[in-house]
């Protein structure tokens, strides 16, 4: 009788250990994927940020003297540098 409870207790928590086993599997999948997926989004976002602030930059000058320099180096000029290209160039 005795014998009986204790396997009967054992398969239980073997059941109860597989199950948590196959629950943190799960978990650590998902945690896997939203990882990579937040990865996704952030480079996405950087792309999407650099492709908008490129053309903005580029075409920012007053009379054409900024304007396309950088574009086949690849290089953003900040926007000080350009109010600083156009300050020098008033006066």
């Amino acid at each position: 009788m005795q014998n009986q409870l204790m396997n009967k207790s054992i398969a239980e928590l073997k059941k109860k250990d597989k199950a948590l086993q196959d629950e943190n599997t799960l978990l650590l999948k998902k945690i896997k994927e939203e990882k990579e997926l937040s990865q996704k989004l952030q480079q996405e976002q950087n792309h999407d940020i650099i492709s908008s602030s490129v053309p903005q930059l580029l075409s920012s000058g007053e009379h054409g003297e900024v304007e396309g320099q950088s574009q086949s180096a690849n290089a953003v000029i900040p926007p000080w540098m350009i109010n600083h290209l156009h300050e020098s160039n008033r006066g």
